[in-house]
């Protein structure tokens, strides 16, 4: 299906047909969140990153066990990644640290922008 402008739709159907039977829905409002109709499990989908709040491991395994019934899967149980993105979570002052480690140097070389003489740190007029 790779190229089809329609792609994105049919994959999306289809995965309601699959996660449906095991209890997962997409949330009418928000259809790239997902809930479960008897735990508190909630998962955002994007593309084919899925970022899972769940209340007990029994919850966790119960999703993994249903997509793998369908697709293969890798874990990142310390939610360190998502999206291309580097999360850095401190639970104890309940806050994180969104981060692209490498981005700034890559555009610049995509860009072939020179390094600056002297830091800019942003805003600044």
């Amino acid at each position: 299906m790779y190229g089809l402008k329609q792609a994105a739709r049919l994959a999306y159907d289809n995965l309601i047909i699959k996660l449906e039977p095991d209890g997962y829905y997409p949330v009418r409002e928000c259809p790239e969140l997902w809930k479960h109709t008897t735990t508190p499990t909630v998962f955002s989908l994007c593309v084919d990153d899925f970022g899972v709040k769940y209340h007990s491991k029994d919850d966790l395994i119960h999703l993994l066990q249903t997509l793998r019934k369908h697709y293969q899967c890798t874990i990142d149980e310390e939610g360190k990644n998502y999206l291309g993105l580097t999360l850095s979570w401190n639970s104890i002052d309940r806050y994180v640290d969104v981060s692209m480690p490498g981005y700034i140097r890559a555009a610049r070389q995509r860009f072939k922008h020179p390094q600056p003489k002297r830091p800019q740190f942003s805003p600044h007029p």
